[in-house]
């Protein structure tokens, strides 16, 4: 991507493993992975001996409250990204990145987020897909490549449609659903699924608040969930 190499790991421990076999720039760290989680891989990698351990690790976040990012600059990172971004979003914290290497000094977050706003707050409905974004992000992938992710997302969306409808009618909690929210409007809202990303990530707010509104943002998900399988079916 604009000329970079990348170089890929799926979890906390090979994100380690990479940092020491490799002599990397800048680390884009998801904060939420499965089994060790970004923010403790951060705090290995600043325990490792050699350079790697002073390697610039952006964090990579759904979650934009200010106590979520100074976790994120506590646990050693050097910058903060909220998902979902834009390619020019990325770029410019590679840059800023870039830059702090170049001064030598590790630099304040990049970019940070405003702290979002309460889940009470009344919010205005985003479009179900902002053509813009999806165009840029699909734009450098094969036809192939953007066709087979959207029939993952509709039938992702399909599936947690059923599990909403199941914890709804059993009176289930809603907890259970949170990571699965936050895996499927994560990779959605990277395509330009604005309001799938939008509501996906106030209910995780609430659902871990235990607010009272979790339940009525349920039914909003729903709703973005089937406006955006159709918005997918006629794309494809």
């Amino acid at each position: 991507m604009a000329g970079h190499v990348v170089t890929t790991a799926e979890s906390g421990p090979e994100a380690i493993a990479a940092i020491e076999n490799t002599d990397l720039d800048i680390v884009l760290m998801d904060v939420r992975m499965p089994g060790m989680d970004g923010l403790e891989a951060t705090r290995l990698i600043r325990q490792l001996d050699g350079p790697g351990a002073g390697v610039l690790i952006i964090a990579l976040t759904a979650q934009a409250f200010t106590t979520q990012i100074s976790d994120c600059l506590a646990a050693g990172m050097n910058g903060h990204l909220a998902k979902p971004f834009t390619p020019e979003g990325l770029l410019a914290v590679i840059e800023e990145a870039a830059d702090a290497i170049d001064r030598r000094q590790s630099g304040p977050p990049s970019r940070p987020a405003p702290e979002a706003p309460s889940s009470e707050q009344t919010t205005p409905l985003l479009p179900y897909l902002d053509v813009r974004a999806f165009e840029q992000v699909t734009a450098v992938l094969s036809p192939q490549k953007v066709e087979a992710f959207l029939r993952r997302t509709a039938l992702s969306g399909e599936s947690l449609l059923v599990d909403l409808q199941a914890v709804e009618e059993a009176s289930g909690s809603l907890d259970d659903l949170v990571e699965e929210v936050h895996r499927f409007t994560g990779s959605a809202g990277m395509f330009g699924f604005a309001r799938l990303s939008d509501v996906g990530r106030r209910f995780e707010q609430a659902v871990g608040a235990s607010a009272s509104d979790a339940g009525s943002l349920a039914g909003e998900l729903g709703v973005a969930i089937e406006g955006t399988c159709q918005e997918i079916y006629a794309r494809l």
